[in-house]
């Protein structure tokens, strides 16, 4: 725990020299920090955009004493390691097309004392364009490895605002699992009149797993139509199906899942407060299973509020049916997510974010239930345009109901400490 203790004294010295920052700093004038890009330039026809960050932690994990022997040794270890983070994005636009293209690494290595070195590798491009006057196309192709698999199922807030929560490759890592991923997708809008719309979307996503877990393979596409009844409130009407497709050892498993999208949108700022944006939507899934079909409501609903110029707060509340290549049946969940992000000073920008979720293993719940949260603190003291310092915290914890994937640990309880240096610059 001494190295721990190191790590926190690091977090306060940071925090301490971004507080003297934020007091001695002017107001802010824009919700814009000073490291990065910055809003208010001439957008330029074509950019190329470097990113890197090396952090030094410490990570300190749990797991149910029931399932470690499902983990390799060398990956319970916990102690001190190093991050090294890379990324490139490139973006065209010329009018309204738009080409954007990634690509971006992260290495964690854990000295001692097996010198364990886990690298993850991602890539995609993406692009949008007109076909005609009233219809737009956009295409998008992703792909990724990682070496440890994770765990993720909580709600992503608005773009606005931080990703909660935004962590480093290997911080929801549950087991040493390979994992090999792509995601592809399609979708097409016709424009029918200044307040209706139709629209087409496709998507395909395959994970293999090289360890004991089954892969998955998903595909799903659909039909939506919008009508907006006024500035603020729509009505939307569309039908869609998706497939999931489990590699088991006993052969492969299919599960349809039907939705009949029809319900409400509602997109305004509240009458009360210029400042605070409502916004909700609602569905449902039909989803056939032991002979029966079972019915199930989703939807989700998310507060906004701008705090001054430089404070954003975010509440959002997601109920859905995913398919997750962990569990072996699709998992129904009820979902929230909060964050606060903003600028003390144009040198100083903060982070708080926690998420929760917990649901059901299966539409009836036969196959045991699963329950998550996660909670994190980041602050960033920018020395120029192109450098800053970053500290960071973060817990994370999940608990399955019983265990039925001896793969994978029942429970796991992880405290991430970090401090290190980003770097961008743009390279056209």
């Amino acid at each position: 725990m001494s190295a721990l203790r190191v790590a926190l004294c690091l977090n306060l010295a940071l925090v301490v020299a971004a507080a003297a920052e934020a007091q001695t700093a002017r107001p802010p004038r824009s919700t814009r920090g000073l490291f990065g890009p910055q809003n208010d330039q001439p957008r330029r026809p074509q950019t190329i955009d470097f990113t890197m960050s090396l952090n030094e932690g410490y990570d300190n994990s749990g797991t149910d004493r029931l399932a470690v022997d499902s983990l390799s040794i060398p990956y319970r270890q916990a102690g001190l390691y190093s991050n090294l983070e890379a990324g490139l994005r490139y973006t065209r636009v010329r009018r309204e097309r738009r080409l954007t293209a990634t690509a971006g690494t992260a290495v964690r290595y854990y000295p001692v004392p097996y010198k364990l070195l886990l690298p993850n590798y991602q890539g995609g491009i993406s692009f949008a364009s007109p076909l005609w006057r009233s219809g737009r196309l956009a295409v998008s192709q992703d792909f990724g490895y990682t070496p440890s698999y994770q765990l993720d199922v909580f709600p992503t807030l608005s773009l606005d605002a931080a990703h909660t929560p935004n962590p480093t490759p290997g911080d929801y890592a549950m087991s040493k699992q390979p994992a090999y991923m792509s995601t592809s997708g399609i979708q097409f809008v016709q424009i029918l009149t200044p307040r209706s719309a139709l629209q087409f979307a496709y998507d395909r996503r395959s994970v293999m797993l090289s360890g004991h877990a089954g892969d998955l393979m998903t595909q799903g596409g659909g039909i939506k139509f919008t009508h907006h009844v006024s500035r603020y409130a729509g009505v939307h009407a569309g039908i869609g199906s998706r497939l999931g497709q489990y590699a088991r050892s006993t052969g492969p498993t299919r599960v349809w899942v039907r939705d009949v999208d029809i319900g409400l949108d509602y997109d305004r700022p509240l009458s009360f407060s210029r400042r605070t944006t409502l916004r909700f939507a609602s569905g449902s899934s039909l989803v056939p299973q032991d002979g029966k079909t079972y019915y199930r409501v989703t939807g989700n609903v998310s507060l906004a509020h701008e705090i001054g110029r430089s404070w954003t707060a975010i509440l959002r509340y997601d109920r859905r049916l995913q398919f997750i290549e962990a569990l072996p049946r699709p998992f129904f969940s009820d979902a929230v997510a909060a964050s606060v992000t903003g600028h003390p000073s144009r040198k100083v920008d903060l982070a708080l974010a926690a998420a929760y979720s917990a649901g059901a293993i299966g539409v009836a719940g036969d196959a045991g239930g699963l329950g998550a949260y996660t909670g994190s603190a980041s602050i960033g003291l920018s020395l120029n345009r192109h450098l800053a310092l970053s500290s960071e915290y973060l817990y994370y914890h999940y608990r399955f109901d019983q265990q039925s994937l001896a793969a994978f640990p029942a429970r796991l309880d992880r405290q991430t400490v970090r401090i290190g240096l980003k770097l961008w610059f743009p390279l056209e």
